[in-house]
């Protein structure tokens, strides 16, 4: 029983383990893992340590490659690192499929370890991970356009894998505010009046506020999963901006 209790408790903390975990695009069709990541299999039977760091390219098959077919655009991609028993080879691999991707033949051991998304021409945006926080290096646009017209939600699912990100980094601000005493530019998490005013822009700063907004660095920190914000200027403006940062990984 007690040998039965401690097999239990390896195999909790072996899944909980990631260790240095780095995850860099590598470029328009690749993912870079790097050497330093140590992992635990989803199942707790192992713990996977790449051999150094290891590219896995979306145009191959396979081991370091896509698990099934050919590469689709606009398209969320897991990534997985995977294990030989036999072999004790330690792979990538990249899936549609972030619960059941096709192993390649003899790889039965895995484990989810982030996502990378391309664009309309098959393209990965360019990010880098640490464990399990990922930030863009060009901050994509969620919204770049002129006043809007009352509270007009925006969907956000196109930049963090949601469900698997609870946590959205956002930078708001406005250019030509006419009035800098004036709140220019709102974001919040409900079309109600009760849910607006969480992160309010004025004269080009972001300010958070009470509720589910807080601050994560210099900017404004969005923790609710609902995949999408709500966006809304009371002022006349010549334009306003938001960009994502980053998130932050909680399904893996």
């Amino acid at each position: 029983m007690v040998q039965l209790l401690a097999q239990q408790v390896n195999a909790y903390l072996v899944k909980k383990l990631i260790q240095d975990l780095g995850v860099d695009c590598g470029g328009p069709t690749t993912v870079l893992l790097r050497g330093s990541s140590v992992v635990g299999s989803d199942d707790g039977s192992t713990i996977m340590l790449l051999p150094g760091d290891t590219p896995v390219d979306i145009t191959a098959s396979g081991v370091n490659g896509l698990d099934t077919g050919s590469e689709a655009p606009n398209a969320w991609y897991a990534i997985f690192m995977i294990r030989n028993p036999d072999t004790e080879q330690v792979a990538g691999l990249l899936s549609l499929s972030p619960t059941a991707p096709t192993m390649p033949s003899g790889f039965t051991q895995k484990r989810l370890i982030g996502f990378v998304r391309n664009d309309v021409s098959s393209n990965f945006m360019w990010f880098r991970q640490k464990d399990r926080v990922v930030q863009y290096y060009s901050p994509p646009l969620l919204y770049n356009g002129v006043k809007l017209a009352g509270n007009i939600a925006v969907g956000i699912g196109a930049l963090a894998p949601f469900p698997y990100s609870k946590l959205l980094e956002v930078c708001p601000y406005t250019l030509y505010n006419t009035s800098p005493a004036d709140t220019g530019f709102d974001i919040s998490y409900s079309s109600g009046a009760s849910g607006r005013h969480y992160v309010d822009v004025d004269g080009g700063m972001p300010f958070p506020a009470a509720g589910i907004w807080g601050t994560g660095g210099s900017y404004p920190t969005y923790t609710d999963d609902s995949g999408q914000v709500f966006l809304n200027s009371g002022q006349l403006l010549a334009g306003c901006v938001c960009s994502v940062i980053g998130f932050t990984l909680t399904g893996i």
